[in-house]
């Protein structure tokens, strides 16, 4: 894998936490595929067909998220909608940034940033659900604690 940030990312003024974040965001999804992508999507049934580029590992952080979180259905309505696909009700309740909505991916990374940066979230809305799903890996709690002292 290879973790790269757009040259026009340097060009505005971000904070140091703004930095921070998108470097959590992007780590995430390295993070996310731990393992590569190992089905190409033409030789596999079980794989969804929003992966047009191949299917997570099974046993990947993120396709378990996506699992969880992202149904076929729901994947369903998202190929044939996209980000459409939810009203601003269900985006506030469902997804902890605005850019979440806009791809498996995308929600699986924001919520992982969400995860390092802020506190343990009590209540059970769907997106406090996302952030809570990090939890229940012992490795990842021990990350979150690592990147947290470096931030």
């Amino acid at each position: 894998w290879r973790l790269g940030i757009r040259k026009d990312m340097f060009e505005y003024e971000a904070t140091d936490k703004e930095m921070a974040m998108l470097f959590v965001h992007e780590f995430a999804h390295v993070l996310g595929y731990d393992g590569g992508i190992t089905e190409d999507i033409t030789d596999s049934s079980t794989c969804h067909e929003y992966f047009v580029w191949g299917c997570p590992p099974i046993d990947s952080y993120v396709e378990s998220f996506i699992t969880t979180y992202w149904e076929d259905e729901v994947l369903d309505d998202f190929v044939d909608y996209g980000s459409d696909s939810w009203t601003e009700r269900e985006r506030e309740v469902m997804f902890v940034t605005e850019y979440a909505v806009t791809s498996p991916e995308e929600d699986f990374a924001e919520s992982f940033v969400e995860f390092v940066i802020g506190s343990k979230p009590n209540n059970s809305s769907v997106k406090n659900q996302k952030i809570n799903f990090f939890y229940k890996y012992p490795e990842l709690v021990k990350l979150r604690t690592e990147i947290r002292t470096k931030l």
